[in-house]
Parts: C-alpha cells; sequence; structure tokens
C-alpha cells in the first residue's frame, strides 16, 4: 500500500514539469508554428534564460560581497580582542 502510494507520487512528479513548463503561443492551435514563430520563441526562451542568469549572477555577487564583508568584521573583532588582551596584560604587569 505504501508502494504504491510512494510510486504513485513518485510517477506524478516525473510527469508535472513538462506540463507545467511555458509553451509557445501557438502550441495547441494544432498547425505547425511558421519560421517566424518558431525565432521569436527561440528569442524569448535565450532572453528568460539570459534575465535567470543576470539574477543568480547578481545575487551570486551579492552573497559574495556580504561575505567579505562578514569576514573582514570578523578580523575586526579578532584583532581587537588581541590588542585588550594585550593591554590588560601590560597594565596587570604580566
Amino acid at each position: 500500500m505504501k508502494l504504491t502510494r510512494l510510486l504513485s507520487v513518485v510517477l506524478l512528479l516525473s510527469i508535472a514539469p513538462p506540463l507545467l513548463a511555458d509553451k509557445p503561443k501557438w502550441a495547441g492551435e494544432g498547425g505547425q508554428p511558421t519560421a517566424r514563430e518558431k525565432e521569436q520563441h527561440k528569442e524569448e526562451m535565450t532572453s528568460k534564460n539570459e534575465d535567470k542568469k543576470n539574477k543568480s549572477s547578481k545575487d551570486k555577487n551579492k552573497n559574495k560581497n556580504k561575505k567579505d564583508d562578514k569576514d573582514w568584521d570578523d578580523i575586526e573583532d579578532d584583532v581587537r580582542d588581541k590588542v585588550a588582551d594585550e593591554v590588560d596584560r601590560k597594565i596587570r604587569g604580566n
């Protein structure tokens, strides 16, 4: 029973993505697309892909900058702690 449900879910998940994919305007009209429609669809998908790449590269750069800032903050904290420790040692005469 559980195996049947598991197989049903796996089958559904493997079939669902193509059903939910973006369809060109001419899809489902019963006729073949013209050369211009094919070219237009190709341009739309290329543009969409480039937009995704640009967005992901911006996100990566943004995250990288945040990481670098955090690293510098950690370094500053470490240096501040070391200096404070040295000052304490000198004051106490150790």
